[in-house]
Order: C-alpha cells, then structure tokens, then sequence
C-alpha cells in the first residue's frame, strides 16, 4: 500500500534532510586544501592507473572534491566507472550521485537508483539507505514500502543509524501482506528478519 500524500511528505522530508547529513550534501568545492591524511593525487595516480579499484575509486574522490587538484566531475566520473568496472561498490554509488545530480553525466536518476541498487546487493551500506530512500518514496522506481523496509533494515544494520527514523516511519507503514512479502525478502537473502 502506498502512503497517505501527508504521510509521505513527512517521509520525504525527514529521509531527505537524513540523507542530506549522512551524505554530507553534494557540496564541490573548486581546490580543497589538503587535510592530514587526505589521498594525496601523487600517492594514488601510479596505483589507479595500474588497475587498483581502490584507488580508482580515491582518484574519483580526490577530482570530484577538488582535493589537492581543480574539482572536476567529468574526471571523478571516468575514475568511478574504471573502479565499478571491477565490482566497487562505493565508486557504484559515487556514480548513483552523479546520476543523480548530474555530475559528470546528465541528470538520470533511473541510472542512479540502478548503480544504488548495485551497490545494496553488494553490500555497501550508504546505497542500501539510498535505495530503501528510493522505495519509500517512489524516486524513479515504483513505490514499495516492502523493499523500502528491506533496504533500510540492511542499511542500519550495516552502520547507516541516520536512517533509522525513516526506517521507522516506513516499519509503521507496513500492511501485514508487506510484512510478509519483507519478511520472505530477508530469508531468500540468508538474513534473520527484524
């Protein structure tokens, strides 16, 4: 069943201020000054450009934060899809934003609720909560409060705990036959129900 209109203005707004701050937006600055501890390009190049997905997925963060080096989302767009490549789940993720927003590629949020739900079965946390995020909403895919609830639930599980208001709010939203259907979600994953 699908939320009331008020009810899911509510969802909407408390999901997308939680998301906003577990994200920590999508501010680009153009040079970010090198923090202690911050990848420096130098230390990374060599390795991305020798096929390491990790630091593929550095080298994308490094262009799209302007860390050390002028912001460029084209350039943080081609490292991610190098890392994703070889199955990266938070470079998944990292192209699901630039879908999103359209960083680095034109806006398409079908696209990014695809790479987030790549992610999510992969694991990655923060991609969990933005396709649970996706479902409660209806955000380029068909609402489903059943898989909202699933993705959440693996979402907080997995250290996402900013979601767990909406987690909250979508758990009260359940009808029995939505419950049933998460329920069966968590056992063809191998996962204990909530």
């Amino acid at each position: 069943m699908a939320l009331a209109p008020f009810r899911l203005l509510q969802v909407i707004a408390a999901a997308g201020l939680l998301l906003a701050l577990s994200t920590g937006g999508h501010a680009r600055a153009q040079t970010a000054p090198l923090l202690p501890g911050a990848p420096r390009i130098d230390d990374v190049r060599p390795k991305a450009e020798a096929g390491d997905a990790d630091a593929q997925f550095k080298l994308g963060l490094i262009y799209e934060n302007g860390i050390g080096v002028e912001a460029s989302s084209r350039d943080a767009f081609l490292w991610y899809e190098k890392a994703m490549r070889q199955g990266h789940a938070g470079s998944m993720t990292a192209l699901g934003d630039m879908y999103f927003d359209g960083s680095g590629s034109d806006p398409d949020p079908s696209m990014a609720t695809f790479w987030y739900l790549k992610a999510a079965a992969k694991g990655h946390a923060l991609a969990q909560a933005k396709i649970g995020y996706a479902y409660a909403i209806g955000l380029a895919v068909q609402q489903d409060t059943a898989l909202a609830y699933y993705w959440l639930t693996r979402a907080v599980r997995a250290g996402e705990e900013s979601m767990l208001p909406l987690l909250e709010r979508v758990k009260g939203a359940l009808e029995p036959d939505e419950a049933a259907r998460a329920r069966v979600l968590f056992e063809e994953a191998g996962l204990p129900p909530p």
